[in-house]
């Protein structure tokens, strides 16, 4: 395979400690990557890349070769879920808790987006509509989750709005999913951990008025759906809880795991485990999560409402 220009412009010339760094990421995907079927080739790659390089005097700026390595760890390794970054030092994260880089900035937005809650409206018809841009794990988070659903709950039927929601953490996630659930159902989705075997998640404890699983529910997708919330969309409407409207989604199912240390001052995060539904025991990796009733995203709600109108106790599907 010919490497692209991004590839190629970094292995083009490599001082010792870019090197270094390099054979770190190596070795870091053969011993942490989730699908062990392709953490070698990965690092092979890596290596063989790296190999071709010119040996360079002068080391690039650490921002600048950390946003070039990782474009080309995504590139090489086919997963948009690689991160690398300098090891970052004191940001925290708004509620105490110890981070720093790219994790750090992300909180450090989250009341400025409203703690990733947009929208919170009734449609008429009784339908309930709530937008989501982002999924923070944060006590402001659920008390706004609370808010919506409480003033949700008597709805006949509800149109969660994905569109645009890059994802986050995978408690926020989880949540969403189970507040659409009744108890005792099936988890929609469980954890690939690999060698390990499969591990169920917890049943988290909501906190507000869960909405249960018999009403009514559309989820909107676009492409820049991601991670946390295709898990959404995917889990729900593998399960058959729900109907997904709009154009397919980022196509990004492996969980990142904590940043790990490489050579050089950087650090690494990368996936170490995956959700698949137990129904179709596959996940959205790569494809997306392929909607029902595929439409351009502009017009998703519409053809939602629609659809809604149209059903009057039947599936919409």
């Amino acid at each position: 395979m010919t490497p692209s220009f991004i590839v190629a412009a970094l292995f083009a010339s490599l001082c010792p400690a870019e090197a270094a760094t390099l054979e770190s990421a190596a070795a870091r995907f053969e011993s942490d990557y989730v699908l062990d079927e392709k953490a070698a080739e990965i690092a092979m790659a890596i290596r063989a890349e790296a190999a071709e390089a010119k040996p360079g005097a002068t080391c690039r700026a650490p921002e600048a070769f950390a946003e070039a390595l990782t474009e080309a760890l995504r590139e090489i390794s086919a997963d948009k879920h690689v991160f690398v970054e300098p090891v970052p030092s004191g940001p925290v994260r708004p509620d105490g808790e110890d981070g720093g880089g790219w994790v750090a900035r992300w909180y450090a937005e989250a009341p400025d987006n409203n703690y990733g809650i947009a929208e919170v409206r009734l449609i008429e018809g009784n339908i309930g509509y709530l937008k989501l841009t982002s999924f923070y794990d944060l006590e402001e988070t659920w008390r706004r989750y609370a808010a919506a659903f409480t003033l949700l709950q008597d709805t006949q039927a509800m149109i969660l709005d994905l569109r645009g929601n890059g994802g986050g953490a995978p408690e926020a996630e989880i949540r969403i999913q189970w507040s659409f659930l009744d108890d005792g159902a099936e988890p929609p989705l469980v954890i690939d951990r690999g060698q390990a075997g499969y591990e169920a998640r917890p049943v988290p404890d909501i906190g507000w008025p869960r909405y249960g699983g018999t009403r009514p529910l559309y989820i909107l997708t676009d492409g820049r759906t991601f991670s946390a919330a295709e898990a959404v969309a995917y889990g729900l409407q593998s399960a058959g809880r729900a109907v997904v409207v709009g154009e397919r989604s980022g196509g990004g199912a492996h969980m990142v795991g904590d940043p790990m240390a490489l050579a050089g001052g950087y650090q690494i995060a990368m996936p170490q485990t995956r959700p698949v539904s137990p129904v179709t025991d596959a996940n959205w990796e790569g494809t997306g999560v392929i909607p029902d009733h595929e439409v351009e995203a502009e017009g998703a709600l519409d053809v939602a409402l629609g659809l809604l109108q149209a059903e009057e106790g039947g599936t919409g599907r």
